[in-house]
């Protein structure tokens, strides 16, 4: 019965580390850089002459604004089932009985 339990918080660990570097990707390291991204879509609208030219741009940035948010619900929802695999994990860790030393 030890052996599970050691290989239950191994897999719990490891989750629990999965967990903390895919949430990395969500920090904004490169802030200036995405920064001057948008600064330069914004002197683009402000530039342009053209409605047409802004209802494209507008458009483009929905369309990115869209697939941004369905890839983080993706990544969400996996981070959710993680999550509830390592209570689960913990709680039957915690439920089997020690082995009692003699």
């Amino acid at each position: 019965m030890n052996y599970l339990r050691t290989i239950i918080l191994i897999i719990s660990i490891f989750l629990f580390g999965w967990l903390i570097s895919s949430n990395l990707n969500e920090i904004d390291f490169a802030k200036t850089k995405n920064d001057s991204n948008l600064r330069e879509k914004i002197e683009l609208i402000e530039n342009s002459k053209n409605i047409e030219e802004i209802k494209k741009i507008a458009i483009n940035e929905i369309n990115f604004q869209k697939k941004n948010r369905e890839a983080k619900s993706e990544n969400a929802i996996a981070k959710n089932w993680i999550i509830f695999v390592l209570i689960t994990l913990s709680i039957l860790l915690f439920s089997l009985p020690k082995k009692k030393k003699i």
